[in-house]
């Protein structure tokens, strides 16, 4: 059942539920929040597990799109594009894939008020355009406002970045 409030939802309300719903319709996704009415299994247990909190106004062809969110959790695809290349030869600047790894730790983290502290960032393969890329991002740590994410991203079933971030959740926006 379709929440009524549903049909207000700003872009931002719609781009977060589409992200944890993939293939479900405009109005299922607006409503992903409370239900998945058509979605499939999988699409109802990443519709109904967790909403997405942060980064809701980040643009998904740069970062990615988050297909699994759950608590502590996130699993975040992109296709590096043209646009993403260093050079003539396709070579995907890594700032690219980077920007996906961040993204996951961020949606893991899901807080509204998550920012990057630091991050130590293995390179270990090249990525060229046109790559489909994976990261997974898991909350290994938690103490106050500090959080430790461990970020792996894959093509295919080679690693080809792996990263350790420090997130701070603070009581406010960082711009406040």
């Amino acid at each position: 059942m379709l929440r009524a409030a549903a049909r207000g939802c700003s872009v931002l309300q719609r781009r977060a539920c589409s992200t944890t719903s993939v293939g479900c319709s405009v109005l299922q996704r607006r409503a992903c929040s409370t239900t998945s009415v058509g979605c499939s299994v999988l699409q109802r247990r990443a519709c109904s597990t967790t909403s997405l909190n942060t980064h809701l106004g980040i643009d998904r062809t740069l970062s990615g799109s988050p297909v699994e969110l759950r608590p502590g959790f996130a699993r975040v695809s992109m296709t590096t594009t043209p646009t993403m290349s260093a050079d003539g030869r396709g070579l995907t600047h890594g700032g690219f894939y980077f920007g996906l790894a961040d993204y996951a730790a961020m949606c893991a983290v899901n807080d509204p008020n998550v920012v990057l502290g630091s991050a130590e960032a293995r390179f270990l393969k090249p990525v060229k355009c046109g790559d489909s890329l994976t990261a997974e991002a898991k909350v290994s740590g938690e103490k106050g406002k500090k959080r430790l994410v461990d970020v792996t991203v894959t093509r295919g079933d080679e690693v080809v970045f792996a990263g350790n971030f420090v997130c701070f959740v603070l009581e406010r926006h960082v711009l406040d």
